[in-house]
């Protein structure tokens, strides 16, 4: 399972890190992580990195890939939400390349 997510976004590459996994299964994986941002000022190389400790991750809508003849080799989990503070404060959903 993997330790780190990280996405495509204007804000410098934000992405989570050191994710406990809690649950994975064919239909969703959750964990907890990490939320690392950047604040970009002066610019995304000079920026300030923030640590946002206890962010949940959720993926969901899994998509089977290699798949041969009945057998699903694995899935591609296409919806990331993550939030923080221990509670539901605002469900961010990831954006992807290009958003």
């Amino acid at each position: 399972m993997p330790g780190q997510l990280q996405w495509c976004t204007s804000a410098c590459s934000s992405y989570v890190r050191g994710i406990a996994w809690t649950s994975w299964t064919t239909k969703s994986a959750i964990g907890i992580g990490t939320l690392m941002t950047n604040n970009g000022v002066p610019s995304c190389a000079g920026g300030t990195w923030t640590a946002h400790r206890n962010f949940h991750v959720i993926w969901s809508n899994p998509e089977p890939y290699c798949i041969q003849g009945n057998k699903v080799a694995g899935y591609d989990f296409l919806d990331t939400n993550i939030w923080g503070g221990g509670a539901f404060e605002g469900i961010h959903r990831a954006p992807g390349c290009g958003d």
